[in-house]
């Protein structure tokens, strides 16, 4: 059993890992806190946009970075658990390994994908103790950079979509206009698949965030 609370880094509604490992969390009884992602995108729009476009970065990544030190500090959890590319610094995960905290990337997102490739994330890496990647193509890659990865596929949730009453997929399978079930972010490589599909006349039930 783990000792000592949980920091989750992720998104925080429920599609998304972090809604997800927090779900987990509550369900095993384990003493948790949860930190919504999206916090440090939340400035001004066109200056994010920018710093995304040409760093591939969260515009509020220092202060991000520091409210989970700080955090770190007042409450000493056990683990701190990061999803994918979460906005938190080389330098503060440094500091948090310090404290005595162990340090876990769920690496939900190929990070050398030129979509997400970030260097602020790539120097990051190293300081984590332990990387799961959904991926087995990236386990060398994380090995040249000196991570300890293996690898660990995603799961799903039996109260989204494998409901014993109720719920999501008994509403999709009655549905006569629901004919494609994508389940998954709204990423850019996939637009041109859903634009395809409504403009063919073919139903959709798009789950997952930003679309």
């Amino acid at each position: 059993m783990m000792r000592g609370k949980i920091f989750i880094l992720g998104v925080g509604e429920e599609k998304h890992v972090g809604g997800q490992l927090r779900k987990a969390a509550e369900k095993l009884g384990l003493e948790h806190r949860l930190f919504d992602t999206r916090e440090a995108f939340r400035d001004s729009c066109l200056l994010q946009k920018l710093a995304w476009k040409v760093w591939k970065r969260p515009i509020a990544l220092g202060r991000f970075s520091k409210k989970i030190m700080q955090a770190v500090q007042r409450e000493k959890p056990g683990l701190l658990l990061v999803t994918g590319s979460a906005p938190v610094s080389g330098a503060a995960l440094r500091e948090i390994g310090k404290a005595g905290v162990r340090k876990i990337n769920y690496s939900t997102d190929d990070p050398w994908n030129p979509a997400h490739r970030a260097g602020w994330f790539l120097r990051a890496l190293p300081e984590y103790d332990r990387v799961f990647s959904t991926r087995r193509a990236n386990l060398g890659e994380f090995s040249a950079l000196g991570v300890r990865a293996s690898h660990l596929p995603f799961g799903y949730d039996p109260g989204l979509y494998f409901p014993d009453d109720g719920g999501l997929m008994p509403d999709i399978r009655r549905s006569e206009e629901a004919k494609v079930f994508l389940a998954g972010g709204g990423d850019v490589d996939r637009y041109p698949l859903v634009k395809a599909l409504k403009e063919a006349g073919i139903g959709l039930s798009l789950w997952g965030g930003y679309w």
